[in-house]
């Protein structure tokens, strides 16, 4: 009971601030117009920033991770063929339907889901995970479905088509949020502080708003009547591309990083991109996606709570189920996950906080700022949270207490206020 509790408490937040960005937009508070400025902002502004942030504080070995790079592609387009298989052979659907169904099924939320619900369960880490999901689907995924669905009735131009879609990735600035993070991890150059800290409100401004804005967004969708359509793309995201992730990592492509790796799983269960109906209209098929999108955004409460809930009690093979707590699917300790849920259940509107009860811990490390957090601005301690997570795993094996961990200026201020 205590620890499906603990689960809710890194869930229930993410879900509350969709319903919130929901009930707003319904209420007339907002109007779903004004949604499109959001998430505008958010993607041109917020998660760049985000993303530049995530990398620029880190070394090179610390993000080039191939192997998670190839294991998010590999399971990702083992789903995307899937998919297509199942929506051309076997329903008989045109080209541009099936990758409609296809893109459903294997490009995930990693910007507006994905990344608040990796910060919560495995703190900073969730910036790097962002970024290597972001190179697969911009620069493989997402060009590949879209040259597919606009190769029907043209099919001697899909080199064409697939050129222009390279072209529109390349003027995405998150992807140039990505390339000048590397840029400046590689040079070892440091911004000055006030245009370092200016980076760090707009980084902040992404997890909330991302959230907020995919709640506004599901305002005036229906799935009524068309059930039949959009449940197996809910399964085949929710259900089909997770456990494909499992498999290559497991059988395939192995990532050391057992944080990285439970990442690259919370990934594959994450609903569609926010974007999907949108990719989706021009081919007339806004209806059937916008449905998709909505049940799948719902039911994804319920599957990456159990999903989470696994990654923490799930015996490992061939352990007795008593020394199971705490490791993931591949026998790998999981600190953080037994740290972020120890105390996500705690209040925070006059009650205490994980961060009120726990030590200070060292920083993460020098590369990491406190700053990374885009939910500091829940009012919950969550840069002390992840400055908390970080020493977990050397007072279990150490059993000393960890001086106090090093504060920003910014966050300190205002954790003093």
């Amino acid at each position: 009971m205590t620890t499906t509790l603990n689960i809710l408490g890194i869930t229930v937040p993410i879900y509350l601030t969709i319903a919130l960005g929901y009930v707003c937009t319904r209420m007339g508070l907002f109007a779903k117009a004004e949604m499109q400025v959001f998430g505008r902002f958010t993607l041109q502004l917020a998660l760049p920033a985000l993303l530049f942030n995530a990398l620029s504080q880190r070394s090179v070995a610390e993000i080039l991770n191939l192997n998670y790079l190839l294991a998010y592609a590999l399971g990702s387009l083992l789903v995307m063929g899937l998919g297509l298989w199942w929506a051309r052979k076997v329903l008989g659907q045109s080209l541009s339907y099936s990758s409609m169904m296809a893109m459903g099924m294997s490009c995930p939320n990693s910007g507006f889901v994905g990344y608040p619900i990796i910060l919560l369960s495995f703190g900073p880490v969730a910036g790097v995970a962002l970024a290597l999901n972001m190179v697969v689907e911009n620069f493989l995924l997402l060009p590949l479905l879209l040259a597919i669905a606009d190769a029907q009735g043209r099919p001697g131009q899909w080199k064409s088509v697939l050129l222009q879609t390279v072209k529109n990735v390349l003027r995405n600035p998150m992807i140039w949020g990505v390339v000048t993070g590397f840029a400046f991890s590689l040079s070892g150059l440091q911004m000055p502080a006030p245009v370092g800290r200016t980076v760090d409100l707009f980084a902040q401004a992404s997890a909330v708003l991302a959230l907020f804005v995919i709640g506004g967004s599901l305002v005036g969708l229906q799935a009524r009547g068309l059930q039949g359509t959009v449940l197996p793309i809910a399964l085949g995201k929710l259900v089909l591309h997770p456990l494909a992730m499992w498999a290559v990592l497991v059988w395939l492509v192995p990532i050391e990083d057992p944080a990285l790796r439970a990442a690259a799983l919370l990934t594959g269960a994450m609903p569609m991109l926010g974007i999907f109906t949108i990719l989706n209209q021009r081919h007339g098929h806004g209806t059937v996606s916008a449905a998709a999108l909505l049940v799948t955004t719902v039911l994804s409460f319920f599957t990456l709570s159990a999903l989470l809930w696994l990654l923490q009690v799930n015996p490992v093979s061939g352990q007795p189920r008593g020394h199971a707590h705490g490791r993931d699917f591949f026998g790998e300790r999981l600190p953080l996950v037994d740290r972020v849920v120890a105390g996500a259940s705690g209040r925070c509107a006059g009650g205490p906080c994980l961060a009120a009860q726990a030590p200070a811990r060292p920083a993460v490390s020098k590369h990491v700022s406190p700053q990374a957090s885009g939910f500091e601005q829940l009012g919950c301690g969550a840069s002390q949270t992840h400055e908390a997570l970080a020493g977990q795993s050397a007072e279990m094996h150490q059993g000393v207490q960890a001086p106090a961990a090093h504060q920003s200026p910014v966050s300190g201020s205002r954790r003093r206020a």
